[in-house]
């Protein structure tokens, strides 16, 4: 084998649930850990890191119960990081279940600004149809999945914020 061959082999390797930061987090080196994944992704041999941002990561929102306004802003560091890395980097439009008038608004924009998929954050049980059937029917309309989270580290339930059990 090649000494010059990504750790992963030849073979395009895709990473399906990649995170990234912004400014607007708590994390002061969230630049370098951003260079760092798509740095390590390189040498792997991850060609496609596919995205999502939740809100703020609990700096200013719950990280799982994210603001609209804090969602807003980190969909939009992540459409951009999309467009400036592409193809290196795709989109999924993030979502607060909880607020579905704005996941509505924020699927169509993000699926106007290149997203290829929706990243549900778990702030509802998959069986909360009054919250979750629109989001669906949306991601059906735009031809496009759904990522869930199907497992917390949760010590407690937290008001308005259920774990999902995907």
């Amino acid at each position: 084998m090649s000494a010059t061959l990504p750790l992963g082999g030849s073979d395009p390797l895709i990473d399906p649930h990649a995170h990234f930061h912004t400014p607007w987090t708590n994390r002061a080196d969230w630049a370098r850990y951003n260079a760092s994944r798509l740095d390590m992704g390189e040498r792997i041999g991850v060609r496609c890191h596919v995205a999502s941002i939740l809100g703020s990561w609990g700096h200013t929102s719950p990280t799982y119960f994210s603001s609209p306004d804090d969602q807003t802003r980190a969909n939009d560091f992540v459409f951009d990081l999309a467009e400036r890395e592409a193809p290196r980097v795709r989109a999924f439009v993030a979502v607060n279940p909880n607020f579905t008038a704005h996941a509505l608004a924020e699927i169509a924009r993000g699926m106007a600004r290149g997203a290829v998929g929706i990243k549900l954050a778990a702030g509802r049980r998959t069986t909360d149809f009054a919250r979750l059937d629109d989001i669906a029917a949306a991601a059906a309309q735009h031809g496009v999945p759904v990522l869930q989270h199907i497992w917390q580290h949760r010590r407690r339930e937290w008001p308005n914020q259920e774990a999902s059990d995907g």
